[in-house]
């Protein structure tokens, strides 16, 4: 194979496939059986390898290797025809080129495998973990019941005033102006509960933050949610409590529990338990929910149907449970993948409408739990690195 017979080859299998380069490239295949062999064999690599690209670094190793050999081989065979020596120092780098670079992909990507023989996933440990962000950027870690220490003072002195005990972050000791706002930040696989100044309970979900006045003013005690929580307002008849979205959902309280799931801004999902509260969208009253009852609220402001609902299912995250009843592959995948951060991959369309109903702990490894529902259904998982494909 030589240096124009590569460049041909290379030309074609990257795209340009001109009606010119295609009439070359089968003129050179049909001219002698060995051609065709080494186009048959180029191509193998040449897919192997556009497949994943390593890293730059690895490439740039294998390149100087490579030319390296390349070098001592020309200075061996110096007494041969130059042209030659050129034409086979070419094809030798593409082709050793493209053999080392197949032979790092394949030694270095992860391995489809069966469920049955995947034993856990690397995934973080469920944990007690938040970040508290104040206006000011500052930021404070806790984890497991242990704020982190700092040697800034005035974080120290913030940190000091927000007393954590029983997994509850306590805000309503802490002393800032009114119109000071601080975000707490849930990571994936985590949670935690917060008390607000107000006395209102708080447990944000894995993935979610909410940003809050450390003072409420003014007639609306108001927060913003991203991703899910659980709230228990205090009674305050004079003052309403509102939680926004980012979509222009509200929903709107004066005291009661309830569940909001932000993590798709599209369609807000609220869940009631006790009391009653109003659903707002875009400024609009759009829905009134009494106990039991449940609505999502689309970024458009149309609603879907008010429904009777077991509450359960909606809030058994904050018990450290997941509980499906009747639940769609989709669905239930969404939600793994939201808690344990791994990514999903349906390469069969139809699976996503199987259903599985079952209590499981949301502090298993996902591999325990995706054999749960593999045994009782007709799908079937593979693990490859930190991705699930669902067949």
């Amino acid at each position: 194979m030589e240096e124009k017979d590569i460049i041909l080859i290379n030309r074609i299998l990257g795209g340009e496939c001109t009606e010119e380069l295609l009439k070359q490239l089968k003129q050179w295949i049909e001219a002698d059986e060995t051609n065709r062999k080494e186009f048959e064999s180029y191509k193998r690599l040449w897919h192997s390898t556009h497949s994943k690209t390593p890293s730059a670094e690895k490439v740039a190793m294998a390149r100087k290797k490579l030319l390296d050999h390349i070098t001592r081989q020309q200075q061996a065979e110096r007494h041969r025809r130059v042209r030659k020596i050129v034409a086979w120092s070419a094809a030798a780098v593409v082709a050793l080129m493209v053999s080392v670079t197949a032979a790092y992909v394949h030694f270095t990507s992860p391995k489809e495998m069966p469920l049955a023989e995947v034993e856990a996933m690397e995934v973080k440990v469920p944990a007690m973990a938040a970040t508290i962000m104040t206006a000011d950027g500052e930021t404070i870690d806790v984890e497991n019941n242990v704020v982190s220490k700092t040697s800034d003072r005035e974080k120290e002195k913030m940190a000091e005033q927000i007393t954590e005990e029983d997994g509850l972050l306590d805000f309503s000791n802490l002393k800032a102006a009114v119109d000071t706002k601080t975000t707490v930040k849930i990571p994936q696989c985590g949670y935690y509960s917060l008390r607000l100044s107000d006395g209102t309970k708080v447990m944000l979900n894995s993935a979610s933050e909410l940003l809050f006045p450390t003072t409420f003013a003014g007639a609306t005690r108001q927060v913003f949610l991203k991703g899910e929580a659980y709230f228990e307002v205090a009674h305050d008849a004079e003052r309403k409590f509102m939680v926004s979205t980012s979509s222009g959902v509200d929903i709107v309280v004066h005291g009661t529990s309830f569940n909001v799931n932000a993590y798709d801004p599209k369609h807000v999902e609220t869940t009631l338990v006790e009391g009653s509260v109003e659903c707002r969208a875009k400024g609009e009253t759009c829905a009134m929910l009494t106990p039991n009852q449940k609505i999502c609220v689309h970024d458009d402001g149309s609603t879907s149907k008010v429904t009777e609902v077991d509450t359960y299912l909606y809030t058994a995250w904050k018990d450290g449970k997941f509980v499906f009843e009747n639940e769609s592959i989709e669905l239930i995948m969404t939600r793994l993948s939201q808690w344990y951060g791994i990514d999903v991959k349906f390469d069969n369309e139809a699976v996503k409408h199987q259903k599985f109903t079952g209590i499981l702990s949301r502090f298993s490894n996902p591999v325990d739990i995706l054999k749960r529902i593999e045994s009782t259904t007709v799908v079937e998982f593979f693990v490859k690195g930190n991705t699930i494909i669902v067949r």
